[in-house]
């Protein structure tokens, strides 16, 4: 609502620019004062928008209210009224910001164009001095630098005591709710007002609300009620509904259960204890520690076991994300994933297989730095003794045997060039003793390294000039 003063020693005068003015403009406020000083004592109660003062009257004068005005540092826009069309007092006026000047008797267009005018400026100063505000109170928001809002709040005016604080996500345009809103993502909205709001005839997909004596305690209420929309989707909610959530103790034994489930692809097993884990008690009573932790429970010991060694673009686009609609969706969420895991086990690679084919990729490209079984299992993330049984199984050797084939089948390589001697040879495929390498070489070999080159030298694959043994 904007406050309008109009000051002028005639009664009538006031009277009747007060009468037009309520006629020609909805929301305004108009206050009457028959000279300056009263006119002071209206503005150190009431935030004036807009003063129309006449130039001569007793007690104090336009223009020296004009300059009290002037000095009090009010940004308040002025008329000034004057049955004289005189010069030095327009000049005067303009020193002090005077919006326009106006002769006696008032054409009422005249005036109503005027105000108007005013009421344009000063929604446009109050739009960008609002893109400022809503710039900085973004940036402090994010930074948690509560005392920084509250001095912006002040600076609007705003009874931090009596603040309502929503958070909302809706596509409806709820700008026009109060003049502070503040887009903070794509259809999420913080609103600060005053006064209580009813979002009833609203669509949205979550609304929390706090109203605590401070900023702080506010914005970390909203947030600790945001994490609980999982539960809440399409309900405006306050700590009334989540005082009497608990925590709930997790049953590492199901989570086991399902662990062992899914090794071998059981998923209508794995389907009824999920169920049995989110039943009604837990979604209408657990606090959202208890579901984190439930969560972090699914990610560490399922799916970054599972997910994260299986080449399959499908389910990691399908992983886990804790910022579902709602608790249903995730309890979906988390059997689809799993219901994927199990039928990429019977129709693509049994998961062993897949362990084993990164092993010797990982093998393939380290074979010749310092490596051995307890590297490459806890590459693959599997257990020590786990790995080294799928490994004999699969390969059909001990992990040794076949890291030792792999280097003397690379040195084989080198030993038909010219341009590497035995010792270099053994460095290059990973052995740090040349003899414990021609050891190696003679056992799987049946014959030493030197002979091996020498064999091929005979064969005319190894020059006489350039030998190097």
């Amino acid at each position: 609502m904007k406050k309008i003063l109009v000051v002028d020693d005639e009664k009538f005068i006031r009277l009747g620019i007060a009468t037009i003015l309520e006629n020609n403009f909805n929301n305004i406020d108009v206050k009457l004062a028959k000279n300056g000083k009263e006119a002071l004592d209206v503005i150190s109660e009431e935030k004036i928008d807009i003063i129309i003062s006449d130039i001569n009257m007793p007690v104090m004068n336009g223009m020296e209210l004009l300059k009290e005005i002037n000095e009090l540092n009010k940004n308040i826009k002025t008329i000034i009224l004057s049955g004289f069309n005189e010069f030095e007092y327009a000049r005067q006026s303009i020193k002090y910001g005077v919006k326009n000047y106006l002769l006696k008797p008032i054409d009422e267009k005249e005036l109503i164009e005027n105000i108007q005018e005013i009421f344009d400026e000063i929604e446009k100063e109050n739009q960008n001095k609002k893109e400022d505000v809503i710039k900085d109170f973004l940036i402090f928001l994010e930074r948690k630098k509560y005392s920084e809002i509250e001095k912006i709040l002040i600076k609007l005016n705003k009874s931090i005591k009596v603040l309502n604080y929503y958070y909302i996500e809706t596509n409806y345009n709820v700008n026009n709710f109060s003049d502070i809103v503040i887009n903070i993502d794509e259809n999420q909205y913080i609103i600060l007002s005053e006064e209580k709001i009813d979002f009833a005839n609203i669509e949205y997909d979550f609304l929390c609300e706090s109203k605590k004596n401070n900023v702080k305690d506010s914005f970390k209420e909203l947030e600790i009620l945001k994490q609980y929309k999982i539960f809440f989707e399409k309900e405006n909610i306050n700590c009334e509904k989540i005082k009497n959530r608990k925590n709930f103790k997790i049953d590492n034994e199901k989570i086991n259960t399902i662990y062992n489930y899914l090794k071998y692809g059981k998923y209508e097993e794995i389907s009824k204890e999920i169920k049995d884990i989110f039943n009604n008690n837990f979604i209408n009573n657990c606090d959202i520690e208890s579901f984190e932790k439930l969560h972090n429970l699914f990610y560490t010991m399922i799916f970054i076991k599972y997910i994260e060694k299986i080449d399959n673009d499908i389910l990691k686009e399908n992983f886990l994300d804790i910022k579902c609609k709602n608790i249903n969706e995730y309890i979906n969420k988390i059997l689809n994933s799993m219901k994927k895991i199990c039928e990429t086990k019977d129709n693509n690679k049994h998961l062993d297989e897949v362990y084993i084919e990164k092993a010797l990729e990982y093998i393939d490209k380290n074979y010749n730095k310092d490596i051995n079984m307890a590297v490459v299992s806890n590459y693959v993330s599997l257990n020590y003794s786990y790995f080294s049984t799928i490994f004999k199984k699969h390969i059909e050797m001990n992990f040794l045997d076949y890291l030792n084939k792999i280097r003397i089948e690379k040195a084989k390589e080198y030993l038909k060039r010219v341009d590497y001697k035995i010792y270099e040879i053994a460095e290059e495929v990973g052995y740090k003793n040349p003899k414990h390498f021609s050891k190696i070489f003679k056992k799987i070999e049946k014959i030493t390294p030197i002979e091996y080159r020498l064999r091929y030298k005979d064969e005319g694959e190894i020059g006489d000039d350039d030998e190097k043994i």
